[in-house]
């Protein structure tokens, strides 16, 4: 059989490869977000951590209400006032038999994503995991975010169109305490037999707490020793 004066077996290759290139572009170049409502959430698990510098704690991306012919989620975090480390990634959950894209470095943010031949296994769970490094000092909370917009930004793939979630919940990151002890006065002579009261103060406690007090009394006794008495709190 011929169409014109081309015999079917002729085009039919052509027509083929045409096809695949096709398939092959629209995942390379994915349809950008359309604005759709999506309904779908992703947020840290856990939500908050303390991290040290050199210390390292495992973090999870969870997500809920994902279409389960989402084939593809990809997460660009962005950090804040802190140098972090992304590592040992790893598709899990939903995406357990998913294969695993980056981390890469974009523009100063970590790109990571998980595609999963066939979509997501289920609309809620954990989709991957990673070990989170701080390599900076510092106090005070600080966080990663899930960054949206443009071809990383933080979305799912779905019939080879690019949606961004409802809502994205970020990291809170508290570093070392700078909660302290000390004795007010710091210093103190006590008679023999005397007694002589001092306070024990804790500064620097989260939350704007700024001092809380133990009250307490000294008494000296024989051998250079010491009994306390009458103890109360102040300041709470």
């Amino acid at each position: 059989m011929r169409i014109g004066n081309l015999p079917i077996k002729r085009i039919a290759y052509p027509v083929a490869v045409v096809a695949i290139l096709a398939i092959a572009l629209a995942w390379l170049a994915p349809t950008p977000p359309t604005g759709a409502q999506s309904t779908a959430t992703v947020q840290f698990d856990p939500a908050s951590i303390s991290l040290d510098v050199g210390q390292t704690r495992t973090v999870t991306i969870g997500v809920s209400g994902l279409p389960l012919s989402a084939d593809t989620v990809q997460f660009l975090i962005s950090e804040s006032g802190a140098d972090f480390t992304i590592s040992g990634a790893s598709c899990i959950g939903v995406f357990s038999s998913g294969f695993l894209l980056g981390p890469n470095d974009v523009s100063g943010d970590t790109s990571v994503a998980c595609s999963q031949i066939g979509g997501a296994s289920g609309s809620d769970g954990d989709a991957i995991s990673f070990d989170l490094t701080r390599n900076t000092a510092g106090s005070g909370t600080l966080g990663l975010g899930l960054e949206v917009g443009g071809p990383f930004g933080t979305s799912y793939f779905e019939g080879g169109s690019q949606v961004e979630f409802a809502s994205r919940g970020g990291l809170s990151i508290d570093g070392p305490s700078d909660a302290h002890l000390f004795f007010d006065p710091d210093a103190l002579s006590i008679p023999l037999g005397q007694t002589r009261s001092t306070t024990v103060r804790v500064a620097g406690l989260p939350n704007g707490t700024d001092t809380v007090q133990v009250l307490l009394r000294q008494t000296s006794t024989a051998g250079g020793t010491f009994t306390y008495s009458n103890f109360a709190c102040a300041g709470l």
